[in-house]
């Protein structure tokens, strides 16, 4: 997949479920690129209009802001099979969703995360063990943190959540029965 316009969708301009993709030169909505990675990377600086993470390590992803539609909330940062990686300084407001933690993502770092005013989640957490540190997640239309599935040992710590339209933090019963997923200011 290369080398398309995929813009102005209602929910996404791209949906990744594999990581075996190859997929560059993308412009989506705003006319902002689009970036997909399956590969250890550098990534920032950047405004983008969807960012995926897929089957990577030891990566850093730092001051990045992810803008999907003027008009529309149509984007995300996806993360799927992401192990060992940094993330600060990521901006992904008024999007479908914020963040999503989808599964398997282990042993990583967010700090400084602002997902604010995005149609539902501002961070869907389905993986565990990682840590974030600073979020900032208001006026969602579902929740500002929702913890879910299998998920364990997640820490959220010194964070904002506030004016969320169902909660600001959800843990379904799978994640919140012997799952040890803390939250602390």
């Amino acid at each position: 997949f290369t080398n398309s316009i995929v813009r102005e969708n209602r929910i996404y301009d791209i949906n990744i479920d594999t990581c075996n993709n190859y997929i560059t030169n993308i412009t989506g909505s705003g006319g902002r690129a689009i970036e997909f990675y399956n590969y250890t990377a550098t990534i920032q600086n950047k405004l983008l209009g969807g960012l995926f993470l897929c089957n990577i390590s030891n990566s850093i992803v730092n001051n990045v802001t992810i803008q999907g539609s003027d008009i529309l909330n149509n984007s995300l940062l996806q993360l799927m099979w992401v192990f060992n990686t940094a993330f600060s300084n990521i901006n992904s407001s008024n999007n479908y969703w914020g963040i999503d933690l989808d599964s398997s993502n282990t042993n990583n770092t967010f700090t400084n995360i602002t997902v604010n005013s995005n149609l539902f989640y501002g961070i869907i957490i389905t993986s565990s063990n990682n840590t974030l540190t600073n979020i900032t997640a208001n006026s969602n239309g579902q929740y500002g943190i929702a913890i879910s599935g299998n998920s364990k040992n997640n820490n959220i710590t010194n964070s904002i959540l506030q004016e969320n339209r169902v909660s600001d933090i959800f843990i379904d019963n799978s994640a919140a029965v012997n799952c040890n997923n803390y939250i602390t200011n």
